[in-house]
């Protein structure tokens, strides 16, 4: 995001893709901002015993996926918000981005989740037709919230053999963080690495900031040094794309 608090200039690292057996595995350069400088990707660099040194920047972390063992994770795209103004704003986001996102990685094997309220709620119910037709012909997995436990989350992830859990979806400042099966609870499991996509998200803004997006970028970068790994939306959609 050029121009933002989420701009860096940490490069692209070759994906080296290799493809087969129905699925892809491939190499990102995931990326973590800290006020604590790191001496390599496990490691702090200290300057003395009580010391650490800062650096305030992004630091890369190269990761290798394999699509088999990841999911794609989208949180609450709901159509049917009660507010215009919100379905028109997210909806942007889900259009341009996130199904676009969902047909490459369904296409090259990744699991797909999508988190959502109660489909017979009278609003925040109701996804957009594609990710419904994926769930209704097993192509995707629906969860409920309320529904669906952490612990049942947690049980479905290991029957599945998932890894790594790639966050995306509404809102970066509530949902995400705050939702029982958000990205921090999943975190907490200790059963595989998180990771958000902010291209791929949105917040629920204020009432001067909906153009900036600085509430937005504020909680990625916050997920970024506390929490999980970010993934640039070029990067990934280069990766699974053939």
């Amino acid at each position: 995001m050029k121009g933002s608090l989420l701009e860096n200039n940490l490069p692209a690292c070759d994906p080296n893709a290799v493809w087969e057996d129905g699925g892809v595995s491939y190499t990102l350069c995931t990326k973590r901002y800290s006020h604590w400088k790191y001496k390599s990707e496990t490691e702090l660099e200290f300057l003395s015993e009580t010391k650490i040194a800062t650096c305030d920047t992004w630091n890369p972390f190269i990761r290798r996926f394999e699509s088999k063992k990841t999911a794609i994770i989208i949180m609450d795209p709901w159509i049917n918000t009660p507010s215009d103004f919100g379905n028109e704003y997210f909806g942007r986001v889900t259009d341009e981005k996130i199904l676009p996102l969902v047909r490459a990685a369904q296409k090259s094997g990744h699991q797909i989740i999508v988190l959502s309220d109660d489909p017979s709620g009278p609003y925040n119910s109701k996804i957009p037709q594609e990710l419904q037709e994926m769930v209704d012909d097993g192509r995707a997995t629906l969860f409920v919230h309320g529904k669906t436990s952490l612990e049942d989350f947690k049980n479905y992830a290991l029957q599945h053999g998932i890894e790594k859990f790639v966050y995306t979806g509404f809102c970066t400042n509530i949902c995400i963080l705050f939702r029982e099966l958000g990205l921090p609870n999943i975190v907490r499991l200790r059963i595989g690495e998180a990771y958000l996509i902010p291209d791929c998200a949105a917040a629920m803004e204020h009432g001067d900031t909906w153009d900036s997006q600085i509430v937005h970028q504020s909680a990625a970068l916050l997920i970024s040094q506390a929490q999980a790994l970010l993934i640039e939306y070029e990067d990934i959609m280069n990766a699974i794309t053939k």
